[in-house]
């Protein structure tokens, strides 16, 4: 089902497998990263089809993604703050009460680039209140400070996310982040495929 990216197949495969987001969860430890983003798109897409019959199991899914940031679960998720991601893009109405606390872990490792690749994820899907625009519009001065961070990955998904958020890259940071050949994974949503590219590509 992941493989063959089959958008509509979470919420019928759930219908029979009461154990779905567990499921779709544990496949965030994956080796391969294209089922680990596979994975995550499918957790917003089972999110979204059971909105409408309440918001109680989802929650209780963003609770435990959240616990699996923490240190004392002792399973620390990396692509936790992805997929809390993905689903507050797919359920607006958890915005209120998650949005801020998924941002708390903006400049928590390992989530840095996830929560980043999360940003812009939510403003290219077009759907944010004027408050939600600027509460991640607020985070921009953490962004650019990342944009000389040690990991890679952090550097190209601030460049990521400041271009959706339309922000401009500073003048002495854009001369050292057009020479960064550092390559990197993105997944990219629209193709559904992870791209490896420079971090010096991603320049707006």
């Amino acid at each position: 089902m992941l493989l063959k990216r089959d958008r509509a197949a979470p919420a019928v495969w759930e219908a029979d497998e009461k154990n779905g987001f567990r499921t779709l969860q544990s496949l965030l430890w994956d080796s391969d990263l294209l089922v680990v983003w596979r994975a995550i798109e499918a957790i917003g897409e089972l999110a979204a089809a059971r909105e409408s019959g309440g918001l109680d199991e989802v929650r209780e899914v963003i609770r435990r993604l959240l616990w699996c940031m923490n240190d004392e679960s002792g399973n620390l998720c990396w692509f936790a703050a992805e997929a809390i991601a993905e689903i507050l893009t797919r359920v607006p109405s958890l915005r209120d009460e998650f949005l801020v606390v998924w941002l708390g872990f903006l400049d928590e490792e390992p989530f840095e680039a996830g929560v980043r690749w999360g940003i812009a994820r939510l403003i290219r899907a077009g759907r944010l209140s004027d408050d939600e625009l600027q509460t991640l519009l607020d985070r921009r001065f953490a962004i650019v400070a990342s944009l000389d961070n040690v990991n890679a990955s952090v550097r190209a998904t601030a460049l990521f996310a400041l271009t959706a958020l339309g922000e401009p890259v500073p003048t002495d940071m854009r001369t050292t982040l057009a020479n960064d050949a550092t390559s990197v994974n993105i997944y990219d949503i629209d193709s559904g495929e992870l791209r490896f590219v420079e971090v010096r590509s991603l320049l707006p």
